[in-house]
């Protein structure tokens, strides 16, 4: 059988190595053994399908590489029997030669019985050591087990293991023959008709039209022959025979001899050489796909044996052994009965009994009497049941063990929880200290740090900001909300909600980190928040609990690690969104170093320290500090008089549309730039510090009052009043163009522009202006009316689902109504956290249209370039030049 599968493999390539001759007895062979192949893969296919059904056809792998290897024999029928070459069409076909490979290559591991090899070369057996059965007695016989039955349960082992091998081997197999066949569709060589078709219809065309005698002719046909010698063994050219080496066909098979036609002409080609060069390829490759079959076969026989077969092949040896032993001991009892039974106690039963019990153990005894027999008769327990008894000790020494290690275990983490709480404890010392010493005033060192000591004492050492000791906290029953909401509270409840064990609130914690620099520094927010993460059982658990470990286990699982989880999620945001604290303030960054390279890690939190430390660090590569704001300085006279002269066409050189886009492009940008902390406090009402708190803000309303004094200049410096009619038309276009881009304040840099006193006296020029623009400036005016609070604007601004610029002026009259409308405390202790909620809302508002929507349109340098809006002018002299335009009204 094997000299069969190895003579199907490997003799096309032999042949195809030894250039293909031509025998007919060799033709006759092979085409008889390949035609019994073919047969055998119909039965086989026709069995698998009676036998197997669907589970074999037409899903399956096997049933496709049959049907494959059934089409790959068809060409050489063809070849033989018609004695001729088969059509390139046709040759596809042989590609199915290599699942016919696949097949047998399958065949050929499943026969070449690797496993019985194995087991009997290179196996390693190891056999228990037997358990000890001497001290027969003599004259008392053991049951015989011998022979086949002995090795019953090995065999079985061995057939289950084997069936293993067989699942196991099949899979792999066929994975590694449909690789295989893979390399044999990528090395399939397409037929070369392109060339030699194009050479046929070359000669044909010039013998037909010089004729095959002609210099042309002859010429082209020469370098053709020169080309192909190798190779060509006919040549027929408009149904003239130019060229025939019948030899060498005859010494070919014809599976090595190509025909290729074109119309009345054909050539025949030798294709040995590249049929030896394929064959050696295939010839190798075939070997190397059959070692690697073999070795992963042995690799997985191996494996199987180590980690199944050998395994339970000692089980079943030892329940064999028992067996044997349990038989031998039930046949000892039997031949015990029979002496008792005749009143005989042999020195040999004693003996047999004495080797019993030195090969066993010490067992024990029963001292019973009957039938005439002395008290120190014993009645030998079965030693079947002493070795369970055996196993069953062993199990419990084992559980004895493992009940050890785990208190061991339990004991070393509760002293590793001890090290670490006394760890903790050092740091929240170190920070109670800390804060005690900035409190201090130095008239009286001594006495201020007692005093402070004895506050810290009397509020269960919890350092608190100055003035503020009430412990209490108010809410309100909201109709839509099942959660209260806090009117008013102790810095200590408001913090405690922070970081709220059960539930992070993120809308309490952005208005804490908002708003809270004025009850508590940044620095004292640090402290407390690392106090929280610090915290342990002895400081938040009564005396009387400590004594309970499972308490104390389960608020170490359930709040200890929750509070830690809420610090670090206050402090990520915290340093995500409000980093400004972080900025310059080298305590802080200290005390927030301490808590990710030295707290967090001793807590098995390294990875919440990693990810902290590395926002902290790319926050630190990418914040702008605040750069201080330097206001224009206003124009002197000599430039106003300039300007004066200088003819400005600016509002109609270009499309009013793209001057509002870029106008609103500018004032995106700057109104981008403002930052939360510039809103805080009313930062930028301040004169004297406004310019280094809320540089951004006095930028965005500078910019402002530019381009409302802009327009208005452009308004007043035309001497003619059809030209200051013009003018006007064109900038409530303007303001209209703003409004269609939601840029609500440059809408009204433009109504304040012209309801301005100087403009809006200007009646002569108004009464000429158009009746549709007055009508578009009625809607700016009722759009931006400030009746009800700017309630029509508000409105609109709901409803606004683009990019979109408010009007800054109504969030900064609103802050400044909720700052000095309200008190920061409410019973002189409690911080008025609806006031706090309040300014975070309004500040909220903002950073939404700064982060939310965004303006994409192309800038325009041109216009810019001519767009110059710094040129500050002040109301009188433009209150001067209207003047000049139109004289007051008598």
């Amino acid at each position: 059988m094997i000299a069969t599968i190895l003579y199907i493999i490997f003799v096309d390539d032999v042949l195809g190595m030894a250039g293909s001759p031509s025998s007919g007895a060799i033709d006759t062979s092979i085409i008889t053994v390949k035609i019994c192949i073919m047969l055998y893969f119909i039965v086989d296919v026709v069995f698998c399908i009676v036998l197997y059904g669907r589970r074999y056809y037409p899903g399956t792998i096997v049933f496709w590489l049959d049907l494959f290897s059934l089409l790959s024999i068809v060409p050489d029928i063809v070849v033989f029997f018609l004695d001729d070459s088969l059509a390139h069409e046709m040759m596809v076909l042989s590609i199915g030669t290599a699942a016919r490979i696949i097949r047998i290559c399958g065949s050929f591991v499943r026969i070449s019985l690797i496993a019985t090899i194995y087991n009997r070369f290179l196996r390693k057996k190891y056999y228990l050591a037997p358990i000890s059965t001497s001290g027969t007695t003599p004259g008392i016989t053991t049951p015989n087990h011998s022979g086949a039955n002995d090795n019953t349960l090995e065999v079985e082992a061995s057939r289950l293991g084997d069936k293993l091998i067989r699942l196991t081997t099949n899979k792999i197999v066929l994975l590694v023959l449909l690789v295989f066949f893979a390399t044999q569709l990528l090395t399939y060589q397409p037929p070369r008709d392109v060339y030699i078709h194009s050479a046929l219809s070359t000669l044909e065309y010039q013998a037909d039209r010089f004729g095959t005698t002609s210099p042309e002719f002859l010429g082209l046909y020469q370098q053709f022959l020169i080309n192909n010698a190798d190779t060509m063994t006919s040549l027929i050219v408009s149904s003239h025979v130019l060229y025939i080496n019948q030899d060498r066909i005859d010494s070919l098979q014809r599976s090595a001899v190509s025909s290729y036609y074109y119309a009345n002409s054909s050539i025949s080609m030798d294709d040995s050489a590249l049929i030896k060069k394929s064959s050696a390829y295939h010839f190798a490759l075939t070997c190397f796909v059959i070692l690697i079959l073999i070795i992963v076969n042995l690799l997985i026989v191996n494996d199987a044996h180590w980690l199944v077969i050998n395994p339970l092949e000692n089980v079943l040896a030892i329940v064999k052994l028992l067996s044997r032993q349990n038989a031998s001991i039930q046949h000892s009892h039997h031949q015990y009965a029979m002496h008792t039974a005749n009143g005989v106690i042999t020195s040999g039963h004693t003996s047999f009994r004495q080797k019993r019990l030195e090969s066993v153990g010490s067992k024990s005894e029963d001292t019973t009497s009957s039938s005439g027999v002395d008290g120190d008769e014993v009645d030998e327990t079965d030693e079947a049941n002493y070795l369970l008894g055996m196993l069953n000790d062993i199990d419990g020494s084992l559980q004895a063990a493992k009940e050890k290690v785990e208190e061991e275990s339990y004991q070393n983490a509760k002293l590793r929880n001890h090290i670490e709480d006394l760890f903790l404890e050092k740091f929240i010392l170190n920070i109670h200290l800390n804060s005690i010493t900035r409190k201090i005033e130095f008239d009286d060192i001594l006495g201020k740090s007692l005093k402070k000591k004895q506050e810290m004492l009397a509020l269960n050492i919890k350092p608190l900001a100055d003035g503020i000791n009430s412990d209490e906290i108010k809410y309100k029953q909201e109709l839509e909300s099942t959660n209260p909401t806090i009117i008013c509270a102790n810095l200590e409840r408001l913090i405690d909600r922070l970081s709220k064990v059960d539930n992070h609130d993120i809308k309490f914690a952005n208005v804490f980190l908002l708003t809270f620099r004025r009850f508590i520094s940044p620095i004292e927010l640090m402290e407390r928040l690392i106090i929280r993460f610090c915290i342990t059982p002895q400081y938040d658990l009564p005396n009387n609990v400590l004594a309970l470990n499972e308490t104390v286990d389960d608020w170490r699982r359930t709040k200890q690690e929750h509070f830690r989880v809420s610090v670090f999620n206050v402090i990520k945001l915290w340093i995500g969104k409000y980093y400004w604290d972080f900025q310059s303030n080298t305590t802080l960054v200290e005390l927030f170093n301490m808590l990710v390279q030295q707290i967090m890690p001793s807590c098995r939190m390294e990875r919440y320290a990693l990810h902290l430390d590395t926002l902290f660090k790319r926050k630190v590569a990418s914040y702008v500090p605040l750069l201080d704001y330097q206001p224009i300085k206003p124009l002197t006279s000599e430039e106003i008089a300039e300007l004066m002269v200088l003819e400005d066409k600016f509002l109609f050189n270009f499309d009013i549309i793209d001057v509002a886009t870029q106008i609103t492009l500018i004032e995106f940008e700057l109104f981008k730039s403002i930052r939360p902390q510039e809103l805080i406090d009313l930062a930028w009402t301040k004169s004297k510090t406004k310019t280094k708190t809320s540089p951004n803000v006095v930028r965005f309303i500078d910019h402002f009052n530019n381009v409302s004094f802009w327009i208005q200049m452009q308004i007043v410096k035309c001497g003619k009043i059809k030209d200051r009619v013009n003018v006007i038309k064109r900038v409530i276009q303007l303001g209209e163009s703003f409004v269609n881009l939601n840029n609500f304040y440059g809408a009204m840099e433009v109504l304040s522009s012209l309801e301005s006193a100087s403009v809006s006296r200007l009646h002569r020029t108004w009464d000429l202006v158009p009746v549709s623009s007055k009508e578009t400036f009625q809607q700016l005016q009722k759009l931006l009316s400030p009746k009800g609070s700017f309630k029509e604007y508000r409105e609109r601004l709901k409803q606004t689902t683009s990019a979109c610029i408010p009007y800054l002026g109504i969030y900064l009259s609103d802050l400044t109504f909720i700052e000095e409308g309200n008190p920061d405390y409410r019973e002189d202790t409690l911080i008025n956290y609806t006031k706090l909620r309040e300014i975070a809302a309004t500040i909220l508002s903002i950073q939404q249209f700064q982060n939310t929507l965004h303006y994409y349109q192309p800038i325009k340098e041109k216009i810019r370039s001519q767009l110059d809006l710094k040129c500050i002018m002040d109301n009188e002299t433009i209150w001067k030049m209207s003047l000049s335009c139109e004289a007051r009204r008598t």
